[in-house]
Parts: structure tokens; sequence; C-alpha cells
């Protein structure tokens, strides 16, 4: 059964979030440019040194793949909107080669369509689109349980429709509410946080500057399908 997080407060991370911070602060210095932390080590690491090193570095991981995101959302509502004219196979075709290896490795089958309509939209924007919506499906995805995620974009009457479909987990209605809320996620327990929690927040926030709508259809047990309307301009 999935479990939601409970609600925070606007710009407070997560207990979880603070504490790997916490940690990875005392093993770890940073350039003078404020890039990458350097981890220092002093000899040869044991099994529980190796442990805490494991640990170090996936909180390294979480907080660059927070950072991210945080500028993420903060561009799409301090940058103009521009709108033109974009085929989205070349986004969609980028994205599958840069997950081919995490895909892969979770035994997760990716299917794009062979074509596509051109879509009117900013063209900046569509790459985090299609990225959050698809790594949200993989994040919640079991490890090689013929994990399979289908994603179309159509040609509506008024606009356009992008849906990404998953056989995974589903989503139960009660996370389905606020899981567009930045910091918000379904969870399931005994599972790794692999998310920043701001993914979808970050697709909300693409769809209202086109003055679209997004929405979800699941149910546990049966999937996931997002879909976003993109309204002619």
């Amino acid at each position: 059964m999935l479990t939601a997080s409970e609600p925070t407060s606007q710009g407070r991370l997560d207990a979880g979030l603070i504490e790997d911070a916490l940690e990875l602060s005392q093993f770890t210095a940073v350039d003078a440019d404020g890039e990458r932390p350097h981890i220092i080590l002093a000899g040869p690491a044991s099994g529980t040194g190796r442990h805490f090193l494991d640990r170090i570095e996936q909180a390294g991981r979480n907080m660059e793949r927070l950072l991210h995101d945080m500028l993420e959302l903060s561009r799409i509502e301090e940058t103009p909107h521009c709108a033109v004219h974009v085929n989205p196979i070349p986004v969609l075709d980028q994205l599958a080669a840069e997950l081919k290896i995490r895909l892969d490795e979770a035994g997760i089958d990716l299917h794009l369509p062979v074509e596509a309509p051109i879509v009117v939209c900013d063209r900046t924007r569509l790459y985090p689109l299609f990225s959050n919506l698809i790594g949200n499906a993989v994040c919640h995805m079991e490890p090689n349980s013929s994990g399979r995620i289908d994603v179309t974009v159509e040609t509506v009457a008024d606009g356009w429709e992008i849906a990404v479909r998953d056989n995974g987990p589903g989503i139960a209605s009660e996370d389905a509410k606020r899981i567009f809320e930045a910091f918000q996620t379904a969870r399931r327990p005994g599972q790794p946080e692999t998310s920043s929690g701001l993914g979808l927040a970050i697709v909300r926030k693409i769809v209202e500057a086109h003055h679209g709508r997004v929405g979800l259809e699941s149910e546990l047990g049966a999937g996931a399908c997002f879909t976003v309307w993109l309204p002619r301009t």
C-alpha cells in the first residue's frame, strides 16, 4: 500500500533530507566555487565505513537532485513563456538514450511514439515535462517486474494531449489529491526515497504556464496514467 509523506510548511525539507544533509556536511569539503563536494578519506574503508560512504554518496545525489529541481521550479516561475512549434520526437529520443542504462537495469520497457504531431509550446519546457513524468513512473516501479511505460502525443480538438502510462503499483486516491504539490510523494514502505518530491510540482508549473491542465487516473495495483492537455495558442 502506498503512503504519502506528511504535509510540510512552505520551503521546509523533509526530515530525511535534513538528516542526510547534516551527515554529508560532516564528511565533505566544498570547492571555492561551490560546486561538487569531495569526500575526504583517511584510508581504506571497512565494511562499516563502506556503508557510511554509500550513505554519504546517496545523500550527495539526493541534495544535488533537490537543488536542481528547486532551481528548475524557480526558473519556470521567473522565465517568460515563449511558445514555438516543437517536434516532440527528438526530445523523447534524447530522453530515452539518457535513461537507457537505468531502464535496462530495472527491466523496464519504454515505448515511445514513432510519429507525433508538432506541438506549440515553450521548447525549453518540453524536456523537463517528459523527463519528470517518465522519471516519476520509473521511480515507482518494482525492479525486474516486467515494467512498461507508454508515452503518447496526440492532437485533440482544442490542442494536444500527452499521456504517460505505466503498469506499476498505482497510486492511492488519498495520495493522488496532493501528489502535484511540492515535497509530496507517494511512498512505499521499505523502499528508498529516490525523488526530490518536486518532479510533479514542476510538471504542474509547466502546464500552468501554458494555460493547460494535468490530470491523473490511477488505482492501487493497476498502474497510473498522467495526462497533460496543452491548448492551441
